[in-house]
């Protein structure tokens, strides 16, 4: 017969929780790329500044009046870091436009930084962006159902540094 203290055994990490062990909370600013048509218009003037900085670091100089095309969205990406988050680690991350893009579905976030509120460099973010909506338009009515202009890209963040845990070995 199994004994009543075997059945009301309670592992520690159940009803406990280690000191300073807590998430840590990583935001940066994307762009999202391969949208078809459904991203930032030329009134979202950061998208704008945002793809030409990046293009003439890849030693291309675009021209304002080159930049007609709706298919890239400027985004915020968030996600939270784990205590004891190693490096390499692949993480999660969220991706919400910041412009007027109508929808990220079939986009690709490019390489983001993700940074803490003390503005260092904790994780790196880039992949496909899963939306959970669907939008449609035809000459008669336009379609929309849940979200489309957030999104996540599974396993989309590395890990590139690790957030040291403190602990007191005194308790108060």
């Amino acid at each position: 017969f199994p004994s009543v203290a075997a059945d009301a055994m309670v592992k520690v990490k159940d009803i406990s929780r280690v000191i300073e062990s807590r998430d840590n909370q990583l935001f940066g600013y994307g762009l999202v790329v391969g949208l078809r048509n459904t991203g930032d218009t030329q009134r979202s003037v950061f998208t704008e500044k945002a793809l030409t900085n990046l293009l003439k670091k890849m030693g291309i100089k675009p021209d304002k009046k080159d930049f007609k095309s709706r298919n890239v969205a400027s985004v915020m990406v968030t996600m939270n870091l784990p205590p004891y988050a190693r490096p390499g680690q692949k993480l999660d991350v969220n991706v919400s436009s910041l412009g007027d893009a109508t929808s990220l579905s079939g986009g690709t976030l490019l390489m983001t930084p993700l940074q803490g509120p003390d503005f260092n460099t904790y994780a790196v973010a880039q992949g496909q962006v899963i939306v959970g909506g669907v939008s449609g338009k035809s000459q008669k009515m336009n379609y929309k159902k849940n979200q489309t202009t957030a999104g996540r890209v599974p396993n989309g963040a590395i890990v590139e540094k690790e957030v040291k845990v403190s602990r007191d070995d005194q308790l108060n």
